[in-house]
């Protein structure tokens, strides 16, 4: 459904909506009563943006919002549309919109619904059905520059008692998870330059709530979206054995449950075929360093310094659109190489700068799965 601005409107003026028949079918006993015609009052709606559980709604994310700087309003009182789509803005402190809202005359109740993002049809937000029985629409990341989007609900309110101001609670909607990770190496230097999470889904539709204020729930879309979210570091993060690490920051993904990339090692299975199936593994791109100098996966430098290992994930991003804070539980069953078999790093000696004659290296002994040196949940236990 497009939205349409509208345009200014005088004190007392009547608002109409010409399909109303369209929107009558399906309204449930939530909604708001009123059928007879809304005459807008004179005074003039005037929000208040909160941002709830700001902190605890997210985990470490270096650019958390604390204020908003913009949000969009869809308004409704009874049958009639009193604002689409209606841009509020700061302006040296105060909120100001481009199109104002009045509240209705005789006391009648009004309803209101925000976005930190526009209601129309845009590269995040489309499918958008927002009218007096529904209000939904399906949001959509790029892996590439995820944006954030914080919700809120406003329902069946009056004028006396807001006192003409209505406060909206924002909540943030996405999941923001982190990666730690504990080594179980005793003598090797693990560093990892870049994690990617593949085969998450994009794409999920968010409801509002018809009852409760600012809450929605995530429902999955039928459309196969899918993608890959990395976090490169400017320096690589050193592992610590034993010890737990952040190996990344939070980062922006939507809300859902992962099928987990079903590989071992009596059975490897490529990770061509995880793709085609939508099955998620994490990616790591890293570097191994055995005995002061030994590669034992990685090189000292160039295209190929950081070489990638992948490990089978599965966990839960809850589809409830939360204020909770998120972590990331990451178990790893072991470690893989592209083509789903067991990891074995290799005993390589290259550009080590003491090296004064060529040294021959035995390669590392192929253990028992259950005994990997790496490859183990000992070896790559991630945790909380």
């Amino acid at each position: 459904m497009n939205f349409i601005k509208h345009h200014n409107k005088k004190t007392f003026s009547l608002t109409i909506i010409c399909i109303v028949g369209l929107l009558i079918s399906g309204c449930s006993n939530n909604d708001l009563p009123n059928t007879e015609e809304v005459m807008d009052s004179e005074f003039i709606v005037k929000f208040v943006p909160v941002i709830k559980n700001r902190y605890q709604s997210r985990v470490e994310f270096e650019e958390t919002q604390t204020e908003l700087t913009e949000f969009y309003v869809n308004a409704w009182s009874g049958m009639f549309s009193k604002g689409r789509d209606v841009r509020n803005y700061l302006v040296d402190g105060a909120w100001s919109s481009d199109t104002q809202i009045n509240w209705p005359t005789n006391n009648q109740k009004i309803s209101f619904w925000g976005l930190s993002r526009p209601f129309a049809n845009g590269d995040e937000v489309s499918e958008s059905k927002m009218n007096r029985s529904t209000q939904q629409f399906v949001y959509t990341l790029n892996p590439e520059e995820p944006k954030d989007l914080l919700y809120a609900s406003r329902l069946n309110t009056f004028y006396d008692e807001a006192d003409g101001k209505v406060q909206l609670n924002f909540i943030y909607s996405l999941a923001y998870p982190r990666l730690t990770c504990k080594q179980g190496i005793e003598d090797a230097l693990i560093s990892v330059k870049e994690v990617v999470f593949h085969n998450l889904k994009t794409s999920e539709r968010l409801v509002f709530d018809s009852k409760y204020n600012s809450e929605a729930t995530w429902e999955a879309v039928d459309e196969d979206t899918y993608g890959n979210f990395n976090m490169i570091h400017e320096s690589a993060v050193e592992l610590i054995p034993n010890e737990i690490v952040n190996l990344t920051g939070s980062w922006i993904l939507m809300p859902q449950k992962v099928t987990k990339w079903n590989t071992k090692a009596t059975a490897p299975v490529p990770i061509t075929t995880a793709d085609e199936k939508h099955q998620c593994y994490v990616e790591l791109k890293c570097k191994i360093i055995k005995d002061g100098g030994i590669y034992a996966w990685g090189h000292a430098s160039g295209e190929n310094e950081y070489e990638s290992i992948y490990i089978p994930f599965s966990t839960s991003f809850n589809r409830q659109a939360y204020t909770n804070t998120i972590r990331l539980n990451l178990t790893a069953t072991g470690v893989y190489n592209a083509d789903g078999t067991v990891f074995t790093p290799r005993a390589e000696l290259m550009n080590a700068p003491w090296v004064t004659e060529d040294i021959i290296v035995e390669p590392w002994e192929e253990l028992p799965e259950e005994d990997l040196e790496f490859g183990a949940k000992q070896s790559f236990a991630i945790e909380d």
